[in-house]
């Protein structure tokens, strides 16, 4: 549990969240009716609550890494409680909160230790988590995110490549 593992969380979804994008399909490219296009795995709306106003396409473009991870942190790690959580479950929880929504990464995750799934890391959360090992909240949550990407198996997209992401570097390396 510790802040440093932020940075590893940041350095692991940057190498599957590229570059600028703006394919017109995709619904997070989109904001009030215009292709924005995303940055570093960074959306249209995303940014646009960022910043406190409609986004762009040039600003988007213009997006760099480095505003990417504040946006990554505090969006998302912090909004997972990354710092609190233990190494593996902290970018367990980051990586589902950046693709599907923090709030659906902590419901998924209150599921799993039985607490309410109220989609708020609360202390009634903290301490139902100190009753299950953080391998066995791991696994179950990788199987609450393979339920949710089924749908996108049969796209164009390749959830694959993701989950064999988070399995290579979910799980802490055996000590």
């Amino acid at each position: 549990m510790t802040a440093a593992n932020c940075a590893r969380a940041l350095k692991l979804v940057g190498l599957s969240e590229g570059g600028y994008t703006n394919h017109r399909l995709d619904r997070g490219n989109w904001y009030e009716g215009k292709n924005v296009g995303t940055n570093h795995g960074i959306s249209a709306p995303v940014l646009a609550d960022w910043i406190g106003r409609a986004p762009a396409a040039r600003e988007m473009r213009a997006l760099t890494k480095a505003e990417a991870d504040k946006i990554y942190k505090a969006k998302y790690w912090d909004s997972v409680r990354g710092d609190y959580l233990p190494r593996g479950l902290d970018y367990a929880m980051f990586d589902y909160g950046v693709n599907s929504g923090p709030r659906r990464a902590i419901k998924a995750l209150q599921r799993v230790v039985g607490a309410e799934p109220d989609g708020l890391f609360g202390g009634m959360t903290e301490r139902a988590l100190e009753h299950y090992h953080p391998k066995t909240i791991i696994l179950c949550l990788m199987m609450s995110v393979h339920e949710l990407l089924r749908p996108a198996q049969k796209s164009n997209s390749h959830p694959s490549l993701r989950q064999a992401r988070i399995r290579k570097n979910l799980l802490p390396p055996k000590s």
